[in-house]
């Protein structure tokens, strides 16, 4: 018995193409994957820096509705001030 084939160069060429028309469509997905990661990535940024923006509009402007809106749920405001004595103070204040 003869396990052995003998490889045809054309045959070689052939796989060797199909291979590489095979890694150059995974480079592509990949490449597309990647960009829609970083537009996803952009868009992030984009809504924080509208709501930044929103927020200092609302303090501009004396809108306690619209800086409302660009808070979340559930947030606590800490501040620090002097008391009378000198002593520093933490203040808490939470929002539902």
């Amino acid at each position: 018995m003869n396990w052995h084939r003998p490889v045809n160069y054309n045959t070689s060429v052939l796989i060797i193409n199909q291979l590489s028309l095979i890694m150059k469509k995974l480079i592509a997905v990949a490449l597309v994957l990647l960009s829609l990661k970083s537009l996803a990535q952009q868009t992030d940024q984009d809504a924080i820096k509208q709501t930044i923006n929103t927020m200092f509009t609302a303090m501009r402007k004396g809108d306690s509705t619209m800086l409302r809106s660009t808070f979340a749920k559930g947030i606590a405001f800490h501040s620090i001030a002097n008391n009378k004595d000198g002593s520093a103070a933490l203040g808490i204040e939470k929002r539902g």
